[in-house]
């Protein structure tokens, strides 16, 4: 199974107040989930 994958350009990532936004998900199919920041900052409570 090939994953999806996102890509974003270093202007975006070099703006903390606009990196911050950008999140990733993945989940399992069974209900559980693992997501966060790009940057790998837990900024919801569900996050950590």
């Amino acid at each position: 199974m090939k994953l999806p994958s996102i890509s974003l350009n270093s202007e975006k990532l070099s703006h903390f107040e606009e990196a911050i936004k950008q999140e990733w998900i993945i989940t399992n199919g069974l209900g559980g989930y693992a997501s966060s920041t790009v940057l790998g900052i837990n900024t919801r409570k569900y996050h950590g």
